[in-house]
């Protein structure tokens, strides 16, 4: 019995070792057409948005305008190792191919577009550039302007904005040295503010959002990362309210990466975007391939990110 222990621990050490060493993650996105609801449907086939050979795609968040369906991700551009900001139309029954709206000299990802008083703002990470920055657009989908910062000298994660009526709230995340902590500000886009309401700790690393919250009755659904174990381990869903400017959160199902169909095959090795809008939902995932020079691409991904400091 302890020998069988021992065999399981050293055969996991081993694999992560492996992973470590040579497994490279490749990131696809990947959509279906179903009536999103609780707990999480595994039956249906989610069919995935090819990468290019400039770019691989992650970070999808569905938004309805005018009765169309769009979608924003990030655009990993392979040969720069930097994040630019995309967007796909959903046209004829097929996805449009992606066209980057957004290209900065930093690492941008998870594009968040939201509707207040009629003016649409986007509001995507941009932690490698120490800030949080507001977007709004002259012409959707295509053209964005940098409205201001609101934020400085800060390193949030998947920022997420939350519309209630005149109210805007933006949930994100930070984790440092296993310090993992939630934000809720209040967020004002005409005048550029964003104040801090209250914080969350979080005892493991399972509270980074993953996508934006589904409104159900009187409370939501937040999908937040499960990456407790390994980075995009599962998504879990939680039962979200903001109550007197605090927030009120339990887990009520998860996402599991090992079920999942896409494609027609069962199971993908990570997965930390859900997305839903208009009878559509999205995921990212990815699959890992055996590279022999992983570690030296990751330090060239490291050089260049220094570069760019």
């Amino acid at each position: 019995m302890i020998s069988k222990i021992l065999d399981n621990i050293f055969m996991n050490k081993f694999r992560i070792l492996y992973n470590k060493l040579f497994q490279e993650a490749v990131w696809k996105i990947a959509y279906r057409i179903n009536a999103c609801h609780w707990p999480f449907e595994y039956s249906e086939s989610f069919h995935t948005i090819p990468n290019t050979p400039k770019y691989w795609f992650a970070d999808p968040l569905l938004i309805e305008y005018k009765g169309g369906l769009f979608v924003f991700c990030e655009a990993f551009n392979k040969k720069k190792n930097i994040g630019e900001l995309a967007v796909m139309e959903y046209v004829g029954g097929n996805w449009t191919n992606p066209k980057v709206v957004i290209s900065n000299k930093y690492h941008m990802s998870y594009p968040f577009v939201f509707n207040y008083e009629g003016i649409y703002y986007m509001i995507p990470e941009s932690a490698e550039n120490n800030s949080l920055e507001l977007y709004i657009c002259h012409k959707f989908p295509y053209v964005w302007e940098k409205k201001c910062n609101l934020l400085e000298n800060t390193k949030l994660a998947d920022p997420t904005v939350i519309v209630e009526g005149k109210q805007i709230y933006l949930y994100a995340y930070t984790e440092k040295k296993e310090e993992y902590i939630g934000y809720l500000y209040s967020v004002d886009p005409r005048q550029g503010l964003c104040s801090l309401l209250h914080t969350k700790q979080y005892l493991a690393n399972e509270g980074r959002p993953a996508g934006p919250v589904i409104p159900i009755s009187e409370y939501y659904i937040r999908s937040s990362q499960d990456s407790r174990v390994m980075y995009g381990q599962s998504i879990i869903w939680n039962k979200f309210r903001i109550v007197n400017e605090q927030i009120e959160e339990t887990g009520i199902d998860v996402i599991i990466n090992k079920k999942i169909l896409i494609d027609q095959k069962t199971g993908v090795d990570r997965i930390h975007t859900f997305s839903y809008a208009g009878n559509m939902e999205f995921i990212d995932y990815c699959e890992f391939k055996f590279d022999l020079l992983k570690r030296l691409k990751i330090l060239k991904r490291k050089w260049d990110v220094s570069k760019r400091k």
